[in-house]
Formats: C-alpha cells, structure tokens, sequence
C-alpha cells in the first residue's frame, strides 16, 4: 500500500486522487488567478473632412467619413443615383422610335406602341371607331323598323294611301310595308 505524501495515510486503489500520490481529502487543484484584462487604449481619431460638405470634424469611429446626419443623408441620396444611372437601361415604354401616324401617314418621333401623331388625329381616329361601331346597329338597306313606323303605318293606312305611297314616306320598298300589313303591326 502506497502513502500519502501530504498526510501519510495509506492510499488504496479506490481512494487514489487523479494524481495518484495523494489522497482524495488532501488533493486540491491549484488556485487559479485570474488576471484582469488590460484596458483597451482608445485611439485617439484624427480630424478628417466630411465627404459632402468638405468640412473639417473629429470622427467618433475610423470609418465614418461624413459630419452630420444631413451629410449622412445628401450622401446616402448621391450613392443611390450614382448606382442607379450606372446599372440602368431603360425599358421598352421608355424607348422612343421614329413612327407612322395610322390616320394621316407622317412619321413622328413616339413611344414604341405609338399610333398617333397629335389630337386632331386622335378625334379622326375616335369618330372611325365610334361610326364602326354605330354601323352594327344599323341594317343593310338603312332602315330599321319601330314603334313609332307601326303608329303611323296605321294612320296613313287610315288615311287611304297604298303601299308605293307609304314605301316612299318611310324610305323603304313597298314589300316592307305589304309584309307589316300581315303582320298588323
């Protein structure tokens, strides 16, 4: 049996410390001292001039390289449109083109979907559209029969005119007036 340096009592195999030359109630790990961190030495930062307004002013970091908050936001604004004019392209509605007017035919500088040269083309173009679509109401032959043909369709019945003469007040062949006779409207 081995013993203990420190208290010379005997050390068997369950009661040996990780040292193995002491015993478990003599074993203390050293004292461990800690040292304080030395303090950081602030650097001194040297004057620099402001990038927007040029003046001089003590930065607070070594990176600020502006003076105020109105600098920090005219240069903020000057970096942004920088950055955008070198990674712009302008897109397809921004780009303009020699074009032909659809009404009156001369060329004129447009947008890329430009039809029209001026207003006075713009009201020819809208009264062609406004008469197209106008002329789906009307029927081949020009007349449309109404009410109001059918009231006095009766009162020239009535008063003893035939077909040719009433064909000629309405506008229309005597067969259309022979067909609303059978109809009686």
């Amino acid at each position: 049996m081995e013993l203990c340096f420190k208290c010379g009592v005997g050390i068997g195999n369950t009661l040996k410390s990780p040292a193995e030359e002491i015993c478990k109630y003599c074993y203390l790990p050293e004292p461990v001292v800690i040292e304080p961190k030395p303090k950081k030495i602030k650097k001194k930062h040297k004057h620099k001039n402001c990038a927007v307004c040029s003046k001089e002013f003590k930065p607070t970091s070594n990176r600020q390289i502006v003076c105020s908050a109105e600098c920090k936001a005219e240069r903020t604004k000057l970096h942004h449109r920088n950055y955008h004019n070198r990674t712009y392209k302008p897109t397809k509605r921004e780009e303009f083109k020699n074009v032909t007017c659809v009404v009156c035919g001369s060329i004129f500088t447009g947008r890329y979907n430009a039809k029209l040269c001026s207003d006075e083309c713009r009201d020819i173009k809208n009264k062609e559209s406004q008469n197209k679509y106008r002329s789906k109401f009307k029927t081949t032959k020009g007349f449309r029969w109404n009410n109001l043909h059918s009231k006095m369709l009766k009162e020239l019945l009535n008063d003893g005119l035939n077909n040719k003469e009433i064909a000629k007040v309405f506008g229309c062949s005597s067969q259309t007036i022979a067909d609303r006779k059978k109809k009686g409207k």
